[in-house]
């Protein structure tokens, strides 16, 4: 794994992970992370995908990450928005297919950036589009803070606890002991993100047939039910990784990867 720098036009440094594919390579894969976490957090994912023959890059959202300058917040989703598509931008190899792969929150940033540019294809893990009613409650009691704090003070906690993800090796391994993990963020960035979602619950229906959904068996972020009936309005293929929690790539690499694979390069399976 490597570390990239682009400089934003306003001057932002923006850092993020790339691993290299050891043979081709035979397509690019832009993973999207999450809102506490960032792209070492589909390390599991990326290094096989890497081995496999996939140029693997892991987008670091501004403020979150490899990215300390703003922690917690972010000026605009435009901003997060264009971030996203430099990156892309950057890393996009001639006559190479390149996919999206968004878990949680960053299945949300992939739906918008699904509508800018023509990728090869979409994958979203766990998507945080349709939220639990638990992580709905947890937003709700903090409102007082939304309304009667500075836009750009990290005030407000994640409202997904870390045992949310897995409660096997990962947590007590990697999760509880990420220095780099975003515990709070501010009431700016909780405002970009509540219209980021539900753009992109509207948006769902744009995505088309060459786009796949993955759920976790045992999500308690992800409201499943919810997500299966918008999914199937929209058109959107969907299956379920058993036995998962909402951190997928924790629990089940194998079989995570194996649907990628098999849904991003379906003629080299």
């Amino acid at each position: 794994m490597i570390t990239r720098t682009l400089t934003r036009p306003d001057g932002y440094a923006l850092h993020y992970r790339v691993w290299p594919a050891n043979t081709g390579p035979r397509g690019v894969i832009v993973l999207l992370h999450g809102v506490m976490s960032h792209s070492q957090w589909l390390t599991p994912l990326a290094e096989p995908l890497a081995a496999l023959g996939f140029q693997v890059i892991g987008a670091d959202r501004r403020g979150s990450g490899l990215n300390p300058e703003g922690r917690g917040d972010a000026p605009s989703a435009q901003a997060i928005v264009d971030d996203a598509l430099a990156i892309v931008d950057a890393e996009t190899l001639p006559d190479t297919p390149t996919h999206l792969v968004g878990w949680c929150w960053g299945a949300i940033l992939a739906v918008h950036l699904a509508q800018k540019r023509p990728f090869g294809r979409v994958v979203l893990l766990a998507p945080g589009i349709f939220p639990t009613e638990v992580l709905k409650t947890r937003m709700a009691v903090q409102e007082d803070r939304i309304k009667n704090s500075p836009e750009d003070a990290a005030i407000l906690v994640s409202p997904i606890d870390e045992r949310m993800f897995t409660d096997g090796p990962a947590l007590e391994g990697f999760i509880l002991r990420d220095p780099l993990r975003l515990e709070r963020f501010t009431p700016r960035f909780h405002g970009i993100t509540a219209r980021l979602t539900m753009l992109a619950a509207a948006l769902l229906s744009r995505l088309g047939k060459n786009t796949l959904v993955l759920l976790a068996e045992r999500d308690e972020a992800t409201d499943n039910e919810t997500t299966i009936r918008a999914l199937g309005k929209a058109a959107v293929p969907w299956k379920t990784i058993p036995g998962t929690k909402h951190g997928m790539q924790f629990d089940a690499p194998e079989a995570v990867v194996s649907e990628l694979t098999r849904f991003l390069d379906p003629v080299e399976v």
